[in-house]
């Protein structure tokens, strides 16, 4: 069982700060996953825990022991790249079991542990294979193999699953998951997709521009996110400027161009008549061709339909020039709606998010640089 902590983790390369004050801790048998835009930082991170490259300062825990200036081979790390790099000329079997070979382990007990492995990743009838012989499942598989043949309990993981097809990819994603909580090992797994951070992590961290900007449960962060660029990265959502009229409990009467909207507030530390930003996810916006509510409704037409294999999504603009998005699985019963149908807009109270109007301004706050 491993645990992982770091603290005021910095990485500069010249003038670009690709990490800066960083503080994450991971438990132990955690499942931890790294998304965020390109550049944000996330690969350094991983790699700097993995020791591939040296902290410009802060430093790095592994089990409490400082890790910080440790060789990479001494930190009994596993550690899977996006690149797919296995030995061409050695099989499955030789390729899983070359790192504790060359550290001197003896053959039969090293056969032994290979066919474990094999056995546990499914590979067992491709041992003999060559890497060119494999799938590119196979191959990723073999990869994971040979990170784990060592016995480390940190599993790092670099876009493991990026060059594979997405149905493999799919796959993959859960078996992965499996082998790490089958073998009790602490797992960090950096990824673009966030499909496959929500699906398979315990928790997830959002970094933006060399900073973390939120870490949470998947579910927490998709309904509750407590910051607004995590509101925009994760999924969909729409976002409205108001000011805050009146305060009642945990709810939040807020105009918007002269709509009032009701929104739950929880966590929320706003005052009346200050400035503020709503968002809500598109499947919170319900769209009908009766007026069945007074209360966060909007008369609107629809600008565009997108039919997007298992959901359907409907651009529309409000009477006050709002535009939205709303989004319905693709069921018999979802609503026979057209470009340029007249309709209203309910948005649920209950999935109104209200955050704090950013000082930079909203399109600085939800850019992705």
């Amino acid at each position: 069982m491993t645990k992982v902590r770091v603290v005021s983790l910095t990485k500069n390369y010249g003038d670009i700060k690709a990490l800066k004050q960083v503080n994450l801790e991971v438990e132990e048998r955690e499942y931890l996953s790294i998304i965020g835009p390109s550049g944000c930082g996330k690969t350094t991170l991983i790699k700097l825990i993995g020791g591939i490259v040296a902290p410009s300062s802060g430093e790095i825990y592994i089990d409490e022991q400082n890790v910080t200036d440790t060789p990479i081979e001494d930190r009994n790390t596993g550690y899977v790249f996006q690149e797919i790099a296995l030995f061409p000329h050695l099989k499955v079997n030789e390729n899983v079991g070359y790192g504790p070979l060359v550290k001197g382990e003896d053959r039969e007990v090293n056969r032994r542990q290979v066919r474990e492995m094999l056995d546990l990743l499914s590979l067992e009838d491709q041992a003999s294979f060559f890497p060119v012989e494999l799938s590119g499942g196979a191959k990723q598989k073999t990869a994971i193999g040979r990170a784990l043949a060592s016995g480390s309990k940190l599993l790092l993981l670099d876009e493991p699953l990026g060059m594979l097809d997405l149905k493999i990819r799919n796959e993959l994603r859960y078996e992965l998951r499996k082998l790490v909580k089958d073998l009790n090992l602490t797992a960090i797994h950096v990824t673009h997709d966030q499909e496959e951070a929500m699906s398979i992590s315990d928790r997830v961290v959002i970094m933006k521009a060399g900073e973390i900007v939120e870490v949470g449960t998947p579910r927490k962060l998709y309904i509750h996110p407590s910051k607004i660029f995590t509101a925009k990265f994760l999924g969909e959502a729409n976002f409205l400027e108001g000011k805050v009229e009146k305060i009642e409990g945990n709810y939040y009467q807020v105009n918007v161009s002269g709509n009032k909207l009701i929104a739950l507030g929880e966590g929320a530390v706003l005052k009346e008549n200050e400035k503020c930003v709503l968002a809500i996810r598109p499947e919170y916006v319900k769209l009908n061709k009766k007026k069945l509510n007074e209360i966060n409704t909007w008369s609107c037409y629809v600008i565009n339909v997108s039919f997007i294999g298992s959901t359907i999504l409907y651009n529309i603009i409000t009477d006050t020039g709002k535009k939205l998005t709303t989004k319905y699985i693709l069921t018999e019963n979802e609503p026979d709606i057209s470009v340029g149908d007249k309709l209203y807009a309910t948005l649920s109270s209950e999935h109104l998010l209200i955050y704090d109007y950013p000082h930079e301004g909203l399109d600085k706050a939800l850019d992705l640089e």
